[in-house]
């Protein structure tokens, strides 16, 4: 298994993979099926995947096609 080192991005990465999960959850809740929750869940989808790329960083010419 690998080790994490803690760095801003690091960091950066977990803060914005929480986020995402506690809007996805608060959407879920709360208003599930209203035009809020389709713009909710598309900013969770959005910081979930910035987080992701903060978590792992990937060559442009990977990243850019998955984006």
């Amino acid at each position: 298994m690998k080790r994490i080192t803690w760095t801003l991005s690091n960091g950066f990465a977990t803060l914005l993979l929480v986020v995402g999960t506690l809007l996805a959850l608060l959407t879920l809740i709360t208003s599930f099926g209203t035009a809020i929750s389709v713009d909710a869940m598309v900013t969770a989808a959005v910081l979930w995947l910035a987080g992701v790329v903060f978590l792992h960083p990937a060559p442009a010419k990977i990243l850019l096609p998955i984006v």
